[in-house]
């Protein structure tokens, strides 16, 4: 059986922002069927158990259209990104990063001075 996607479990507590990959149904399901090599009825089956795409575009907070070409969606990817990473929203997270890093670097530092013995 297939793992469930984030979206479709209840808890969600350490994702901030969710990004949906839209695409249209007659595509998703061509895709589906080349992929996993499943019959139609079996594509079409695994495509209704899920969450429909409305409810998961609802959901996210930004929503990329993966129905065309691969260079499309790739730029797509790539501006979220870089608008994502100008966002202030994770200011604290990257302060609270490098501030543990540099406090595991001078622990570091004081074990080895005070454990190593001196030349």
């Amino acid at each position: 059986a297939e793992q469930p996607e984030p979206l479709h479990q209840p808890r969600q507590l350490c994702i901030t922002v969710t990004v949906h990959y839209h695409c249209v149904l007659h595509i998703q399901l061509a895709r589906l069927m080349k992929r996993n090599n499943l019959n139609r009825e079996d594509a079409e089956a695994r495509i209704n158990a899920q969450l429909p795409l409305k409810d998961k575009a609802r959901m996210a907070n930004h929503v990329l259209d993966n129905s065309g070409e691969w260079s499309l969606t790739r730029r797509q990817a790539i501006l979220l990104h870089a608008k994502l990473e100008r966002s202030m929203e994770y200011l604290p997270l990257r302060l609270g990063f490098l501030t543990g890093l540099a406090g595991i670097a001078s622990l570091l530092y004081l074990l080895t001075r005070y454990l190593l013995p001196s030349p």
